[in-house]
């Protein structure tokens, strides 16, 4: 796997989703957008969709099967190419808006990446579900294809009344792009069915947690 942190293309992207993700978030919500219809994708370049199209992106595909279901929701992609859990700390308050339905927790490559002593990376992971319930939102934490680090993510979510699920339900290593690390479009569709079990109550969590956990084994942290 390459070194992605010391790729400069991956530095511009990343302060280009951040301009727009402050920008479409601005316009939405400017228009008097419900925001207890909202689910947040909070996360780093697995959660913006690098290597995809926008739509082609699992948090437009998530909010595409809900609405054919009759949902009338709105999925926001706050991914940033390159974000730590540091990186959504210091977002949640701009990038979740007040009392936003749910918002999925996905990071946790990118702080391998750079370098962060794992205990400033569960500080972190702590600022950002405490902040996202002070918002007055549920959180989904999204695992680490590391058993160490699930067991940690596992209680610090508990902790904060936010659900754990596998890594594999918020990427599939099966379905890479031409990077090699990304997933491909088809990744993303997959990963879209699999959120929106989790997303749809009615028990989709556990179920969704029990179909992919086989699937942890099989990829590394990611991006």
């Amino acid at each position: 796997m390459s070194t992605i942190a010391n790729h400069p293309s991956l530095r511009r992207r990343g302060r280009a989703f951040r301009f727009a993700i402050a920008t479409a978030l601005t316009v939405t919500f400017g228009n008097g957008a419900s925001a207890d219809d909202t689910i947040v994708v909070l996360g780093d370049s697995n959660s913006a969709g690098f290597g995809v199209s926008q739509q082609d992106a699992f948090p437009a595909r998530m909010e595409s099967i809900l609405r054919k279901r009759g949902r009338h929701v709105k999925v926001l992609n706050a991914g940033v190419t390159g974000d730590t859990f540091g990186g959504l700390a210091s977002r949640v308050d701009s990038s979740v808006p007040k009392n936003a339905k749910l918002v999925i927790v996905q990071a946790g490559y990118n702080d391998l990446v750079f370098g962060v002593p794992p205990e400033q990376s569960i500080a972190n992971m702590k600022t950002v579900l405490a902040k996202v319930r002070a918002r007055g939102s549920r959180a989904v934490l999204c695992g680490f294809f590391n058993p160490k680090w699930d067991a940690i993510g596992r209680k610090v979510a508990a902790s904060y009344g936010a659900r754990f699920v596998p890594g594999s339900t918020c990427y599939d290593p099966r379905h890479k792009g031409l990077d090699g690390l990304h997933m491909s479009a088809a990744g993303h569709q997959v990963i879209a069915g699999r959120l929106t079990q989790v997303v749809g109550g009615g028990g989709g969590a556990s179920k969704a947690t029990a179909r992919h956990a086989r699937h942890k084994k099989n990829g590394k942290r990611h991006e």
